[in-house]
């Protein structure tokens, strides 16, 4: 079979306005039905309407997607820890009493329900490739872009939470780098069996009579270190034929993983310098995977809080951080890391402890470190954990539940202003924002999205159809034997 060169429709030029100013992206985050990337943000006064709605009820989710496809966002973005943490005392207990990403539906079956509710907005969801075989997951995708004719995306993570998962599995725990070779593989069936029907394979010819041209239609036998399949896929290529992949790597291994992948890139940086770094670092990467660097999108993760004015946007934001309960944050820091940090005291510096029982997040202790006060003055509506010279496991867990993700705190205009001179110093390509409560925090920021509109930064009606369109992105050109 041939080279993939490109896909139908796809340019791969960087998305400008007739201004000649970069257009923005934004998704939606969130770790639905309660968690927002804030495990405290279920005790927040106004969240779900101060009870009005039922999270495990369709109508809220159908209200919030409904909100977004008006705003013209690019997607609704659904993470998935695939378990509830349990390394905290080797215990679920400490994440249900303070609700650290305990309850999750199953985002692919989520992610399906929101593109049904809003016909068409963009729905992403996330897959373990740890949970799920490859010839599982390709057959899901291929059905989803189908039926949502081409509008789905999905965020490939090989971690988050691999004790949980494991243990429910009943499989081992994979060293970091180790599930990144695996998800190499993954990710060769997988396009293999996407194209292992011709684009003209289907015929579907009553008077020959001919269904599908068995000549198009290709075994791809796979015989790898981790996985084999026969194939042929048992659907013809689907509007996107690949879909719109993501990636949420910190560490140097995913940025690879993602540089070679993923069109679409979800990261946490605390200040302008580091988002900086950071977008210049996997750019160059995918420059030398031979790609363009517009084929993937650098989205940095903010929680907007907008007020009427920089002081009642200042007492929203002095409202989180008095709702987060350090528990919360050990919880959830306890499962992302697979280790019990109960057995070790709260004041113990993290210097102090063996970085090897940490490596899949390294970047999670890095942005503890936050801002220095040169940083900060860069971006002054930009609010991140206050930068601490000798962290400790209690600045850890305080950070992680307030939340990981910088804060941008103003007015619209201030907020607007913010967004724009983040993407225009190349420090990300648009956002994926999250919220303090839901479905209100979205609504008080769909004023930004109007005055970036209004400036001509974002888009007022959807590109094309499918959510490569939105990006204007291009999957890597794979070779498939």
């Amino acid at each position: 079979m041939s080279v993939l060169v490109a896909l139908r429709g796809v340019e791969g030029i960087t998305m400008t306005a007739k201004n000649g100013k970069k257009q923005l992206h934004f998704t939606l985050f969130t770790f639905p039905p309660f968690v927002h990337h804030y495990p405290d943000g279920w005790r927040h006064p106004q969240e779900m309407l101060g009870g009005i709605y039922n999270p495990l009820e369709p109508d809220i989710w159908a209200r919030v997607a409904r909100s977004l496809e008006s705003m013209k966002i690019d997607a609704f973005f659904v993470g998935d820890g695939g378990a509830i943490y349990n390394s905290n005392e080797n215990s679920p207990a400490t994440s249900l009493r303070y609700g650290s990403q305990t309850l999750e539906f199953f985002a692919p079956q989520f992610a399906t329900m929101i593109a049904t509710m809003a016909p068409e907005l963009g729905a992403v969801s996330t897959i373990n490739t740890e949970e799920l075989n490859p010839w599982t997951f390709a057959r899901m995708a291929q059905t989803m872009d189908h039926l949502t004719k081409g509008r789905v995306g999905f965020n490939i993570v090989t971690g988050l939470n691999p004790g949980g998962l494991a243990d429910n599995l009943g499989t081992d725990v994979r060293e970091h780098d180790a599930r990144y070779e695996r998800a190499e593989e993954f990710m060769q069936v997988c396009y293999s069996l996407w194209q292992s029907w011709d684009s003209d394979a289907l015929v579907r010819d009553p008077k020959q009579p001919l269904f599908a041209d068995p000549a198009k239609v290709h075994e791809i036998n796979f015989e790898g270190k981790y996985f084999q399949c026969r194939g042929p896929a048992q659907l013809p290529r689907s509007p996107q034929e690949i879909p719109v992949l993501f990636q949420a790597g910190q560490s140097p291994r995913g940025r690879q993983f993602a540089a070679r992948h993923a069109e679409g890139v979800f990261t946490i940086s605390p200040d302008l310098p580091a988002m900086q770094a950071y977008y210049r670092d996997v750019k160059d990467r995918v420059a030398n995977e031979g790609r363009r660097e517009s084929d993937l999108a650098i989205l940095t993760g903010i929680f907007p809080i907008i007020g009427s004015s920089e002081a009642a946007a200042k007492e929203k934001y002095e409202q989180l951080i008095e709702l987060a309960t350090a528990e919360a944050g050990l919880a959830w820091i306890s499962g992302y890391a697979c280790y019990n940090f109960a057995q070790v005291p709260l004041d113990t510096k993290l210097s102090d402890m063996d970085p090897n029982d940490f490596a899949g997040i390294q970047s999670i202790f890095e942005l503890t470190m936050a801002s220095s006060a040169d940083a900060a003055s860069q971006t002054p509506h930009l609010y991140t954990y206050p930068h601490v010279e000798e962290p400790t496991v209690r600045d850890l867990c305080i950070a992680n539940a307030q939340s990981i993700v910088p804060k941008v705190v103003g007015t619209v205009k201030q907020v607007a202003d913010q967004l724009e001179q983040i993407v225009d110093a190349e420090g990300s390509d648009g956002f994926m924002f999250s919220t303090v409560h839901m479905p209100g925090s979205i609504d008080e920021f769909a004023p930004v999205i109007a005055e970036l509109q209004r400036r001509g930064r974002f888009r007022t009606e959807f590109e094309g159809p499918t959510l490569r369109d939105r990006f204007g992105t291009r999957p890597y050109p794979w070779s498939i034997p």
